[in-house]
Order: C-alpha cells, then sequence, then structure tokens
C-alpha cells in the first residue's frame, strides 16, 4: 500500500509540475547549399523566442522575436554586413507601433508610428547628428 501511494503521489507530481518546455522542439531549415536558411523553435505548436532567417551566404537577413506567436513579435532586418536596418513590431501580420530606420552605418535616420499596417502617428527623420531634422503626422497612411 505504501508504495502504491508514493506511486500515485510521484504521477501526480509529475503530472501538476511538468513545465509546457517538455514540448519545445526546435526547427531547421536548409538552403540548397547546405547552409543554414531559418533557425527557431516551437512551444508545442506555437513559435517562441528568437527566429533567424539567413541568407545563402550565412549573413543573418531577419531576426524575429516572438512573444505571441504569429500574433504578435518583433522583427529586425539586417543587411549583408550585419548592420541593422530596420526594427518594429507586427501584430497579426501587421507593421504595429513604432518602427525605425537606419543608414548604412546603422545610424537611426527614421521613426514612423504604424497601427494595424498603416503609417499612423508621428513620423520623425534623424540628422546624422541624432538631431530631429523632419517632424510631421500620418493619419492612416496620409
Amino acid at each position: 500500500m505504501k508504495k502504491l501511494m508514493v506511486y500515485i503521489f510521484f504521477l501526480m507530481w509529475t503530472f501538476c509540475f511538468s513545465t509546457p518546455f517538455d514540448e519545445v522542439s526546435e526547427y531547421v531549415e536548409y538552403h540548397p547549399n547546405g547552409i543554414v536558411k531559418l533557425k527557431g523553435s516551437y512551444l508545442i505548436d506555437k513559435k517562441i523566442g528568437f527566429w533567424n532567417l539567413y541568407r545563402e551566404d550565412g549573413s543573418k537577413k531577419t531576426e524575429f522575436s516572438y512573444i505571441d506567436g504569429d500574433n504578435y513579435f518583433g522583427v529586425s532586418t539586417y543587411d549583408k554586413n550585419g548592420i541593422l536596418r530596420s526594427s518594429g513590431f507586427v501584430k497579426d501580420l501587421k507593421q504595429d507601433g513604432e518602427w525605425f530606420f537606419y543608414d548604412v552605418n546603422g545610424k537611426l535616420i527614421l521613426k514612423i508610428n504604424y497601427k494595424d499596417g498603416v503609417k499612423d502617428g508621428i513620423f520623425i527623420a534623424y540628422s546624422e547628428n541624432k538631431a530631429p531634422i523632419v517632424v510631421g503626422y500620418f493619419k492612416q497612411d496620409i
């Protein structure tokens, strides 16, 4: 009887305290030349954490940071030299919130607000010394 109670306790403990991370699986896709094209993780059937998309030469093209699967995630794009060119968030597969755009040297040149995939709100263009040179406002892409 004592063994049965220990066994039942063990089963209950395992069931109650097992983490969903037991269901994490890695995903890797390759270019025809064998270089990694896409790499990330799933929690059951939902994308989680950082996913990276690579060019055929192996350089990082895009980094995704999944917060709520495909519903809400961060995006950063890079040029062939590894310099950040843009970053922002996507909600329901549309740009959402502040997006930042950078020149070939990685300096901030433009900040635009998006709502449901259209420009909506303040935009600011910056000079090389980071001072705002143009400030404007979009209302539903106009």
